[in-house]
């Protein structure tokens, strides 16, 4: 983790000073880089908001949940039904079918409404609860001078939950890719290479 952690700063003290020499002025360097981790799913474990909420969650989720499993269970025993009835006239079989595939669309139907709607549920409930753990993040970060927290739990994705916006060289290198006549407003003509050479 530690070399991990060296290569990162590395890269973007290499990347800051390739940028822009303006950034060099600002004289960030790996040594006003210090970084830290959390183990993010500890401190969820232990953050009595995020469990009150993900209690409402699974609370509002498990009647519909029930509801699901006993359209499952209409749809298995019709689908039993449809298996058995060979002896069916063709007119009587076809229109069990009909009724079959009526309830199985209407059955994903509710399962995508539901889907979203837990969707919904969540980011209502979990808002309040993200919004307060990013800001505890930032303030123990600061006040231990830490300007970049890396979860360790992350499996992959964005790992990082936390960076000085001093470290922030976007700016630096749109300006850089402007001044090359590369970024948005000095984009180079194609064929303007060909009348230069």
């Amino acid at each position: 983790m530690t070399r991990l952690i060296s290569v990162l700063m590395s890269l973007v003290v290499a990347a800051a000073l390739a940028a822009s020499p303006a950034l060099a002025d600002a004289e960030l360097s790996a040594g006003n880089i210090k970084a830290c981790f959390i183990d993010l799913q500890e401190v969820l474990e232990n953050f009595p908001e995020y469990t009150k909420a993900k209690e409402s969650l699974q609370g509002w989720a498990e009647p519909k949940q029930k509801m699901i499993s006993e359209k499952e269970k209409n749809l298995q025993r019709m689908d039993n039904e449809l298996k058995k009835s060979v002896l069916l006239t063709q007119e009587a079989r076809e229109g069990k079918e009909k009724d079959f595939k009526k309830e199985l669309e209407g059955y994903q139907s509710m399962v995508k409404d539901l889907q979203s709607d837990l969707a919904d549920k969540e980011r209502e409930l979990l808002a309040p609860v993200k919004e307060n753990l990013a800001k505890s993040i930032e303030a123990v970060s600061k006040d231990l001078g830490y300007n970049v927290v890396f979860d360790a739990a992350a499996p992959a994705g964005r790992p990082i939950l936390y960076v000085d916006d001093s470290l922030d060289i976007t700016q630096a290198v749109v300006e850089k890719l402007k001044k090359e006549g590369k970024g948005k407003e000095g984009k180079e003509k194609p064929g303007k290479e060909k009348e230069d050479k």
